[in-house]
């Protein structure tokens, strides 16, 4: 595994600069510089380890599109797959970040993806939901027919996403 030190050895002064709409929202709107910066470390790491497949996972849906794309740009010879993503028995995704939640908080939390896969209440509805129910709300919009969200709750940052099936309410 390579040092920090050795995957910057340019201190930074090249990096893979994207910029499509679909950088432009979502986390882009909200964390900018982000996709540069992860865009950049994912492309070292596949020139370094030069493997045949590379597997992401489906909640960060947004990330997952910009690999994809950024991987046929620059025609590396790579298979980029998406794995579904992984969730508790009530619903939320696991992630690192949920250890940082109280009690109280991570039985909140799962009410974020069933209101975000909810087909019936539009982007807004759950936004007011949401909110209602304490969660600081950063983003739900719907975009090709995948619903995308990230809230706050607890000084805790989530994000997740939902397929939204043709015929759907959006």
């Amino acid at each position: 595994m390579p040092k920090t030190d050795e995957i910057y050895i340019d201190r930074h002064a090249f990096k893979v600069i994207e910029t499509t709409k679909l950088s432009g929202m979502l986390e882009g709107e909200h964390r900018p510089e982000h996709f540069a910066g992860m865009l950049t470390v994912v492309l070292k790491l596949l020139i370094l380890s030069r493997p045949t497949n590379l597997y992401l996972g489906e909640k960060d849906y947004q990330q997952y599109l910009l690999v994809k794309g950024m991987a046929e740009a620059f025609f590396l010879d790579i298979e980029v797959v998406v794995l579904p993503t992984v969730r508790d028995i009530n619903g939320l995704a696991l992630s690192s970040r949920n250890k940082f939640l109280s009690e109280t908080q991570l039985q909140k939390a799962p009410l974020f993806f069933q209101l975000l896969s909810s087909a019936n209440l539009p982007d807004k509805g759950i936004t007011s939901r949401l909110i209602k129910e304490g969660f600081a709300v950063d983003y739900i919009k719907t975009y090709e027919n995948r619903r995308f969200g990230a809230v706050t709750i607890g000084g805790v940052r989530l994000i997740d996403n939902f397929q939204i099936y043709k015929g759907a309410k959006q």
